[in-house]
């Protein structure tokens, strides 16, 4: 009878068992991409953006500020405006960081 009561509670406790150890714990890590960002503000009329050096490309001018993504890493930046050399210079760019380009 004894035995009869304790088969009874372990009969009852191992499907709970089962399921708690059905349920996994799951984790997931994001990695950000190795790139910032540079945001230019200001006048951006009629703007070249050269880094490094690669071509220059234009610098669309809207309402908001413009984000160019750089790769991490320091960078040479330059900014031309009717083929004069506005901004000159060094930057360092980190993942998911921004550097700031105020232009007059």
């Amino acid at each position: 009878m004894k035995y009869k009561c304790y088969t009874n509670i372990l009969l009852a406790i191992l499907p709970m068992l089962v399921v708690v150890s059905s349920c996994e714990m799951t984790e997931r890590a994001v990695q950000l991409a190795d790139e910032g960002y540079l945001m230019f503000r200001g006048n951006l009329t009629g703007l070249k953006l050269q880094v490094d050096d690669a071509p220059q490309v234009d610098i669309q001018d809207s309402k908001k500020d413009v984000r160019y993504t750089l790769e991490s890493g320091r960078h040479r930046i330059r900014v031309y405006r009717a083929g004069l050399t506005i901004v000159d210079r060094q930057v360092l760019v980190t993942t998911g960081q921004g550097i700031e380009v105020v232009v007059q």
